[in-house]
């Protein structure tokens, strides 16, 4: 029982702090996926 609480804890270490977002949402992606729908409508 003692290994997989201390498994747990060493997980923990690595964890990211919070989400990181790279690009803005919607992503450039999205962007040119929504201008190729209004070109429909």
């Amino acid at each position: 029982q003692v290994w997989s609480k201390r498994c747990l804890a060493t997980a923990a270490v690595a964890e990211p702090k919070g989400p990181s977002v790279k690009t803005e949402i919607p992503g450039p992606q999205s962007k040119e996926l929504l201008q190729e729908l209004n070109k429909f409508q």
